[in-house]
């Protein structure tokens, strides 16, 4: 890597109020280390500024997106809450089926439930009757 070289104009932009004091007051050698140690010295804030804007950019899209999953968090559990009170219903539904995961409580209820003259259990026999099942 080339060290960075600055020019007096450079330096009185950087340093306004003392350039001309320490340029009169060092030596030429001395001048020069100075102005070469104030250029490496203004490249690294140059780096640092570029990196701090990158953090930034990357810190502002994280929080973006915790931002976004409290949302989701927050939907998801007034959803949960909604949902709570039908939770008592489908487990008593669930532990009726006794063991058989394709029957629930209203698929055991059959025609034994229902007395002989309601209109379901005459439209079943009678479909019964039409295609001869048993």
């Amino acid at each position: 890597m080339e060290k960075p070289t600055i020019t007096a104009a450079q330096m009185s932009v950087l340093l306004p109020q003392s350039f001309k004091t320490i340029s009169e007051s060092l030596a030429p050698e001395a001048l020069n280390t100075f102005t070469q140690e104030v250029a490496e010295l203004q490249a690294r804030l140059d780096a640092q500024a570029t990196a701090n804007t990158t953090l930034k950019k990357d810190f502002d899209d994280e929080k973006a997106k915790v931002t976004a999953l409290e949302t989701d968090k927050s939907n998801l559990t007034n959803e949960v809450n909604r949902l709570k009170p039908f939770e008592a219903k489908v487990l008593e539904i669930q532990g009726k089926g006794e063991g058989k995961p394709k029957e629930d409580v209203n698929s055991r209820q059959g025609e034994n439930k229902l007395p002989a003259d309601h209109p379901n259990v005459v439209a079943l026999e009678a479909f019964k009757a039409a295609n001869n099942i048993k």
